[in-house]
């Protein structure tokens, strides 16, 4: 395994103290105006230290989600690589958009016991052997301990890879056949293929992928058992807060914009990836939420409730076969075992009680 290299502990100003009165180093809960993790009571968190402060393994740090990336041990098989990451409190590398994939490919390469030479490494994208309503293979994040993130499938708008080949159904072929596992190539522009899960004769240096010690999400101080919500990616440009009653679409958007909000709008896969995380923490493996997502009939467009369209191609929220109807808003879908989880689903129906998901500048 990679060596520890820790970063220097945050230096705090006065504002940042009195914040941090609020919300201690330790709690496990980041306090992103003086934390960067958060290891709650486990002072000896892998990745954070007992100051709050990241330890990236000698590895790239985004700044911009404070995910950590590194390379692991040299090894044939992903079975392997999955546990070597596991070890380091981490997972096979995932990328949620082109943005991830840009920054993630030339950053790593001179970082600790990055690989020599061109080729590429294992992705945590698996093909399940299962098919979509459309009848196309489904690929899915394996091993993911009970936290479903989305996969792909050619059908599906909202989910990311980088395919630029193969049939409509699948990642292009590496060889004559088809694979069960997927290799990303360093190259942030060359797409993604099948590839082997077990090699012979050879070997592959995995990536990891550490996502940030402690939780972003804390039931808020003062709004009835609503849960406050404050991400990385958006940190400087808005918060969340999910509310604690369920209610129907139409009511949903009066309780947002009685605080001063709207229901939320995406505008990266990154984005959601980090706020329905802290989403998911509260509703578990299950469960809708509404967001700021409905049909315009006027426009005959979806469109988000600041005004903006709905792109239809990446990163559009929705899922494999969405928008199904032309009507109605949106909720963001948690189901355990989908490989479009995290997505979302257009409802008919917006009489339906749900909880909501604002957002505030």
């Amino acid at each position: 395994m990679v060596g520890l290299a820790c970063l220097p502990d945050l230096v705090l100003s006065q504002a940042d103290a009195d914040a941090a009165q609020k919300n201690p180093c330790g709690d496990g809960v980041v306090d992103l105006d003086a934390e960067q993790c958060d290891p709650g009571s486990n002072d000896a968190a892998i990745g954070c230290t007992a100051a709050c402060a990241l330890d990236c393994d000698g590895g790239l740090v985004d700044p911009s989600t404070n995910h950590c990336y590194f390379w692991t041990t040299t090894t044939d098989t992903i079975d392997h690589a999955e546990a070597y990451c596991s070890v380091a409190a981490s997972h096979l590398v995932s990328f949620t958009d082109q943005d991830e994939l840009n920054f993630v490919g030339p950053g790593t390469k001179s970082i600790a016991n990055a690989p020599d030479g061109g080729g590429g490494s294992w992705v945590w994208l698996q093909k399940t052997g299962l098919l979509n309503d459309a009848g196309l293979e489904t690929y899915y994040v394996p091993g993911a301990a009970g936290v479903d993130l989305p996969g792909w499938a050619w059908s599906c708008p909202g989910c990311y890879a980088n395919a630029d080949g193969g049939d409509a159904g699948a990642l292009a072929y590496a060889g004559q056949n088809p694979q069960l596992c997927v290799f990303w190539k360093k190259g942030p522009q060359q797409g993604w293929v099948q590839q082997v899960c077990s090699f012979t004769g050879n070997t592959v240096t995995p990536l990891c992928e550490r996502e940030v010690p402690g939780a972003f999400s804390a039931p808020c101080p003062d709004d009835g058992g609503n849960t406050c919500i404050r991400v990385p990616r958006t940190a400087t440009a808005k918060r969340y807060e999910l509310t604690a009653v369920a209610s129907s679409f139409d009511n949903a958007r009066v309780a947002c914009a009685s605080r001063g909000g709207i229901l939320a709008r995406f505008e990266s896969g990154a984005e959601r990836e980090e706020v329905i995380a802290e989403v998911s923490r509260v509703l578990g493996p299950g469960g809708d939420v509404w967001i700021g997502l409905a049909f315009d009939t006027d426009a005959g467009a979806w469109m988000w409730d600041d005004g903006t369209p709905a792109p239809p191609a990446f990163p559009t929220p929705w899922a494999d076969g969405e928008p199904s109807v032309a009507q109605g808003a949106a909720t963001i879908h948690l189901e355990l075992g989908r490989y479009d989880t995290r997505l979302a689903r257009a409802q008919s129906d917006t009489t339906a009680t749900y909880r909501a998901l604002c957002q505030f500048k």
